[in-house]
């Protein structure tokens, strides 16, 4: 029986490798289609900072 339990652990451990490999590519897959739009929000953020700030000015 330990020997099973040995084989078992090691079926385990490879699947699970599997399914971290599988997670890292889903994730890295997730980022590249998400990256235009932090691109864009970013952008979108830094001006709508920059109007802020010339208006602020403005006012003083």
């Amino acid at each position: 029986m330990e020997e099973k339990d040995e084989e078992n652990k090691g079926e385990d451990d490879t699947e699970t490798e599997t399914e971290l490999e599988e997670d890292e590519v889903k994730s890295q897959e997730l980022d590249k289609a998400l990256r235009p739009c932090w691109i864009t929000f970013t952008r979108e953020a830094e001006t709508a900072w920059r109007r802020r700030r010339f208006l602020t000015r403005l006012e003083r």
